[in-house]
């Protein structure tokens, strides 16, 4: 019988989310112990919005006997740069060849791991930082037997000698990989002082902190994929949302106009305010502490809290 088995996962093939049977999904009405085969066809990915048809079969990576770390962070081996989806990922893969490989990650935050799309349906499931962390860096470390060098900045590299310039020493490395993704691209419009960029767990946990007293008026500035996700993740939330995008719908770069014009009219019926062809000049703060959206005609839309979402750039300097 399907209750003497044990539960199982299934991943989601387009964005990485895992149904666990044990836990199910409360918000889309599948109560804990669940069976997949139980799920209506019609179910929907809570992330992407991919049916149950996209779904697999997700099998654990088998735990690999790990090496005590080297507590000296200038041992040679492979050194990792990003403790993010691809980073730890590529940790687990060196690991999985050898399980004596000296490896070294180093990353700019605390290296705890986490599944980013969450980020975008967080707020409205009232979630923590603590909720959405799946295993902390350091006991990730310690499984994979990893030398971690949390909230350490890399500063330069040197390629033929094979040296990383870090803020905690210099590292030699046989391999290197360079996962640090990519950063929010700000306009010199949206001063960084004045505006959230949820490009990570830190900048996510920033936002929901100044959203923590109740419903507030957010302006998010792009309507763009991240831009639609937190603007509906937000609204969901109780908050009055402003979706501020110079096109005239919104995911103009990857949806036809027909498309478009139906996801417009769907993010309006949930109460965003949806402000097409506008762009925005600049914010600043008013002595009330509330911050002001400047739009090039000359409107001035006053907000609590401004959310840029205007896409992301790589970083050159390495």
């Amino acid at each position: 019988m399907s209750e003497e088995r044990p539960f199982q996962q299934y991943i989601c093939r387009a964005c990485g989310l895992i149904y666990d049977e044990a836990e199910g999904d409360p918000d889309s009405g599948l109560a804990p112990g669940t069976r997949f085969e139980d799920i209506p066809d019609d179910w929907e990915c809570p992330l992407c919005g991919v049916t149950k048809a996209d779904f697999e079969p997700f099998v654990p990576r088998e735990p690999v006997d790990a090496v005590a770390a080297d507590a000296s962070p200038r041992r040679v081996g492979a050194v990792v740069v990003g403790a993010g989806l691809a980073g730890w990922a590529a940790v687990e893969a060196l690991r999985a060849l050898d399980r004596d490989l000296p490896i070294t990650l180093v990353t700019a935050c605390s290296g705890d791991r986490y599944h980013k799309p969450e980020l975008s349906v967080a707020l409205s499931r009232g979630q923590s930082a603590d909720d959405l962390v799946r295993e902390s860096g350091s006991e990730a470390a310690r499984r994979l037997g990893v030398q971690l060098l949390p909230r350490t900045f890399v500063t330069g590299l040197s390629p033929q000698p094979r040296r990383l310039r870090t803020t905690r020493g210099t590292l030699s490395y046989t391999g290197l990989v360079l996962a640090m993704g990519a950063r929010p691209a700000l306009p010199e419009a949206l001063p960084e002082a004045h505006c959230w960029r949820v490009n990570d767990l830190a900048g996510w946990s920033g936002l929901q902190r100044a959203l923590a007293d109740g419903p507030a008026r957010v302006a998010v500035v792009g309507g763009g994929m991240v831009g639609c996700e937190l603007a509906e993740d937000l609204a969901r939330a109780g908050h009055r949302v402003s979706l501020l995008d110079r096109h005239a719908y919104p995911l103009a770069g990857l949806l036809p106009e027909a498309a478009g014009r139906r996801l417009l009219a769907a993010q309006r019926a949930l109460g965003i305010a949806v402000r097409p062809n506008v762009a925005v000049a600049g914010v600043e703060r008013n002595a009330a502490g509330e911050r002001v959206v400047q739009l090039a005609d000359g409107e001035r839309l006053v907000v609590d809290q401004v959310v840029a979402a205007t896409g992301l750039a790589t970083e050159p300097r390495l």
